[in-house]
């Protein structure tokens, strides 16, 4: 809500004559905090006008003012400031007063909808010096019987620095035992959080976080590797976090990540998580703290997209569905890449489910409110940002120089993508 007050000699818009004699007219822009959620800005167009002359024989001088609740940091001052200028504050006053207001709404609106992030802790606990945490559970998420091995796995890190220090979104790291080809010891590998800020136990001292074994056959990598070399390879790491079990000790390190979180302010943002495979596991914490933390549920509009080769390979697929049933405001979507669709047309990836029934985003992605996240393969971004620019929603989410500018979105690719496009603060990316 905007609060007018009134300096000067109190005019609320200026109201000069049809064609004034102006002795000389200035037009600036005061902003400054007045409280931790709002900025007063005010708006001046001071004119000098020769019909208006008052009791000292002087011309009269107005001006106008507006308290616009904003973030009250410099960065939004600033960018607020950069707004108007640009409009042009005497465009703005020579209105009608609701016109006004209305014209100072939409300027503001994209600070106000900005996500605030937290502040997050960051290497608590380095790689030189892991802690010590201990399996407590290490369980299959997958929906059925799948290809692919992929494990839920929870650590109790209680009495470490980490305890009660991670937030979700962020990562943590796993050393695993054992020494490289190289012979040096294996380096870190960072796992993202699966579980709410305040853990699996609601008091920070158990974390997870989704771990799928890496089960390949050896390619060449580069111009020394033997191309009829086709042994297995396995994944150092995640194999050796999936054969742990409860009981059994891990070593690790962290948190990392500052951006990639949920808003301060959580309520006056919508959600579109867009995940696969993997990538789902910030988006099970995310949500969980969202709807299912000992607060009062969030009664924002939250969508998730998940994306998998086959039904069977949905990870927490029981998880979402009971939190769609219960919760009006949680939409679950499942995106089948290597199935056919109920109506017979071929499977789709997270992109083409997000293009198909675009309609039931429409409103979402219009909504200045709204955050996307995408976690996941790196192509899975490029596709999303196709998407939103192929519907004219891209503003607010990403931003493009050219080549890419100039370019029809059905023509780009993942390249292309990754060296012009850049996600904005209403964007959180993660891929791999």
């Amino acid at each position: 809500m905007l609060t007018p007050f009134y300096t000067g000699c109190g005019a609320y818009v200026l109201a000069a004559p049809k064609s004034p004699s102006r002795v000389g007219a200035r037009h600036y822009c005061n902003i400054r905090p007045i409280s931790p959620e709002q900025l007063q800005v005010e708006f001046v167009t001071i004119l000098e006008l020769s019909e208006y002359v008052g009791d000292a024989g002087l011309p009269v001088r107005r001006r106008v003012g507006f308290t616009v609740p904003v973030s009250s940091n410099r960065n939004s001052a600033l960018a607020s400031r950069r707004r108007i200028n640009a409009h042009g504050p005497e465009r703005i006053l020579a209105k009608n007063p609701k016109t006004a207001i209305a014209d100072i709404q939409t300027m503001t609106m994209t600070k106000n909808t900005t996500p605030i992030l937290p502040e997050a802790k960051l290497k608590l606990v380095s790689a030189a010096e892991p802690v010590t945490g201990v399996i407590v559970s290490n369980d299959s998420c997958v929906r059925g019987k799948s290809a692919s091995f992929v494990r839920h796995t929870e650590i109790d890190i209680s009495g470490t620095p980490l305890e009660n220090n991670c937030l979700i979104g962020q990562a943590f790291g796993v050393i695993a035992p054992g020494k490289d080809e190289q012979g040096k010891p294996h380096k870190v590998r960072l796992y993202s959080l699966a579980c709410p800020s305040s853990g699996e136990d609601g008091a920070g001292k158990v974390i997870s976080t989704t771990t799928k074994r890496v089960i390949e056959e050896r390619t060449p990598q580069g111009k020394g590797d033997d191309p009829d070399d086709h042994r297995l390879f396995l994944g150092v790491c995640s194999n050796f976090l999936c054969d742990l079990r409860p009981g059994d000790e891990v070593k690790v390190t962290g948190p990392n990540g500052k951006r990639f979180l949920l808003p301060v302010n959580r309520d006056q943002h919508d959600y579109l998580f867009v995940a696969a495979g993997t990538g789902i596991a910030p988006f099970r914490g995310m949500i969980m703290e969202l709807l299912t933390s000992p607060a009062q549920p969030s009664s924002s509009e939250i969508h998730l997209l998940m994306g998998a080769p086959f039904t069977t390979d949905l990870l927490y697929d029981d998880l979402f569905t009971g939190l769609a049933t219960e919760h009006d405001n949680f939409h679950y979507h499942t995106a089948i890449s290597r199935e056919t669709q109920a109506d017979g047309r071929p499977g789709l990836y997270v992109h083409h489910l997000l293009d198909q029934r675009f309609d039931e985003f429409s409103a979402l992605l219009g909504n200045p409110r709204t955050i996307v996240y995408i976690c996941g393969l790196a192509g899975m971004q490029s596709g999303v940002f196709q998407t939103l620019a192929r519907h004219g929603v891209a503003d607010g989410y990403f931003t493009t120089k050219s080549p890419l500018a100039d370019t029809d979105p059905d023509d780009w690719d993942l390249q292309k993508v990754r060296r012009a496009a850049r996600a904005t603060e209403r964007c959180m990316v993660e891929v791999y």
